[in-house]
């Protein structure tokens, strides 16, 4: 693999991780609905799934699912 090659999949999935952080900071943590007791549940659930999420973070859509609630 080409340095090029290496140096634009880091950049490919530091953007996907990028989005998945402002998705859920605009989902979760500014939802005034949401109690901090609630949001810091969800906090530690997507913690939880980014440390067990093997491969490539990228290949199945956003890896973090929210609560509607």
């Amino acid at each position: 693999l080409s340095l090029f090659h290496i140096y634009s999949v880091f950049l490919s999935l530091s953007l996907f991780i990028c989005i998945d952080i402002q998705e859920f900071y605009e989902v979760t943590l500014l939802n005034s609905q949401k109690s901090c007791e609630h949001k810091l549940v969800e906090v530690n659930h997507m913690a939880e799934q980014w440390e067990h999420t093997p491969g490539d973070p990228c290949s199945t859509g956003s890896r973090f699912q929210y609560s509607s609630q």
